[in-house]
């Protein structure tokens, strides 16, 4: 998974999905060295404002991305990811946007990009 290693709520959630993933989801920050090695290979433009997940040779993003990993989480995640598949795409891409275009005002910026420990 790629993420904006500089966005605060991206950190937040990435610690998250390790804790529930362990060792089985590999995120790397997609301003590293390896995160654009990873966007040249599947030939992605980097935009930092959107989640990226690459699995099995299909790429999913924003918040189909999300969608997708809240519910492989279990939990409360999988309740609420299955809970906002209800809503209309329209209405959950909108709100993705405007959370990501907004995420530095609304939860902070990192002074230095986060890199969570192999």
């Amino acid at each position: 998974m790629l993420f904006d290693g500089f966005c605060v709520l991206c950190s937040g959630f990435v610690r998250r999905l390790i804790k529930r993933f362990d060792d089985r989801l590999q995120v790397v920050p997609m301003q590293s060295p390896e995160g654009q090695n990873w966007l040249r290979q599947y030939g992605l433009d980097a935009e930092p404002n959107e989640v990226i997940l690459l699995l099995e040779g299909r790429v999913l993003k924003g918040v189909g991305a999300i969608l997708f990993l809240m519910e492989q989480s279990g939990g409360a995640w999988k309740f609420l990811g299955r809970g906002a598949s209800w809503f209309p795409d329209a209405l959950l891409n909108w709100m993705y946007r405007r959370i990501a275009h907004n995420r530095f005002l609304l939860f902070g910026k990192r002074n230095s990009c986060y890199r969570p420990r192999p």
